[in-house]
């Protein structure tokens, strides 16, 4: 056997008279209504022992799980001829034989499609299709494929014989026969759990039911109908889930983008505020004149609005008010601005001058070139902004 789940290969003993040895039969798996019993019918196939003289078989097997018995089928009915290597499909518990080698004794097989009956252990001359537009088969299946196909099963008395039970399941063997299972899902595992419908009502059972199990009300809606809109609210929660995880993923990076932003933003204006003050004329020889030095006092006075010295007599700060707006006036006034006697990011000092290719008196500026083209034209960054382009705001961080 083979765990599907675990990926692992392991054996597994049987009980009951066993095939014989053979290659190419086909096989399909029902399922008791009430899922307390899995049968796997095996039919046909061929011996290739001696070499050059196979021999096809036309029996019918059933391996009954968990029990895991072999039990042989013997019918009233006239069987097919022998064949190995053809197809079967199960369908509203039929199992459908397509095809297969006959031999060389058979010329021609007609009609080359037989029909086998799960339920009466007896082959037919025609299908049932018990389902054909009738909502409850899929209703009863819960969308398991095993399920659908075995709609209308009826486990035989020859099973029953084995597994206990009735006709819609009830098996009590619940272990192989040969003893407990050594591994796989047969020893680790729970029996599956079925939704069927009793009495006009929905009940859920395991695998060892408590009485028989009917065939459902064809008055129930489906399943699938029964959890649509539930299916509908999970998925429309999810996307919204998903939504709103990517909109606080992205104000997230969009803060943390802000924010370095605003330090780089900040970092340049105390850069120009430095450059600009440290650049300035020194008081005492701006004007060119030995004289108005030497009528500075001993400590350097502090610098007010527009150049003026706090604490210095009138006649110097008349005379350095004079001289500090001539200087002005004999520049472009877009070349420099005054805030305070410090400076505006891109602008100049007040007293000072940068020139076109952004140094001053001879000295590079670079909180004039940097905060100028980078940050937002010397303007303080906002959060708007960010969010709205974040793509130029990084580029602004990257480039610093």
């Amino acid at each position: 056997m083979y765990d599907v789940s675990n990926s692992t290969w392991y054996k597994q003993s049987t009980s009951g008279k066993s095939p014989k040895v053979r290659v190419n039969p086909c096989a399909v798996v029902v399922a008791a209504p009430d899922g307390s019993s899995f049968n796997v019918y095996l039919y046909g196939g061929q011996n290739l022992n001696p070499q050059g003289a196979q021999t096809q078989y036309s029996d019918m097997w059933i391996l009954t799980i968990p029990s895991f018995t072999w039990i042989q089928v013997t019918t009233d009915s006239q069987e097919p001829p022998a064949r190995a290597g053809h197809s079967c499909v199960l369908w509203d518990a039929q199992m459908v034989v397509i095809g297969g080698y006959v031999g060389t004794e058979i010329s021609c097989d007609s009609p080359g499609i037989y029909v086998f009956d799960t339920s009466t252990l007896q082959w037919t001359g025609s299908y049932n299709a018990l389902s054909a537009g009738d909502s409850k088969a899929e209703e009863a299946s819960g969308g398991s494929s095993i399920i659908r196909s075995s709609y209308g099963y009826k486990v035989p008395k020859v099973v029953q014989d084995v597994i206990g039970g009735n006709s819609a399941g009830g098996a009590t063997a619940t272990q192989p026969a040969s003893g407990p299972a050594t591994g796989g899902p047969i020893a680790t595992g729970k029996p599956p759990t079925f939704t069927v419908t009793q009495s006009g009502s929905v009940v859920t059972q395991t695998a060892v039911p408590t009485g028989p199990v009917t065939a459902p009300a064809p008055t129930q809606p489906p399943i699938q109908a029964q959890n649509k809109g539930s299916n509908v609210g999970a998925i429309v929660a999810g996307v919204a889930a998903g939504l709103l995880a990517m909109l606080a993923a992205y104000l997230a990076f969009c803060t943390w983008l802000y924010r370095r932003q605003l330090n780089l933003y900040k970092n340049h204006v105390a850069m120009a505020q430095r450059t600009g003050f440290n650049s300035s004329p020194d008081p005492g020889d701006w004007s060119g004149d030995n004289s108005l030095g030497r009528n500075m006092t001993a400590e350097k006075p502090m610098l007010g609005p527009f150049g003026t010295a706090i604490g210095a007599s009138t006649s110097n700060t008349e005379s350095r008010t004079s001289h500090s707006s001539q200087a002005h006036m004999s520049r472009p006034s877009d070349e420099s601005g005054i805030y305070g006697g410090g400076a505006i990011p891109g602008r100049g000092y007040a007293g000072y001058n940068p020139s076109a290719d952004g140094s001053v008196d001879g000295r590079p500026s670079t909180a004039h070139s940097s905060s100028t083209e980078d940050l937002v034209g010397g303007l303080e960054p906002s959060f708007f902004s960010v969010v709205w382009n974040p793509r130029k705001t990084l580029r602004v961080v990257n480039s610093d």
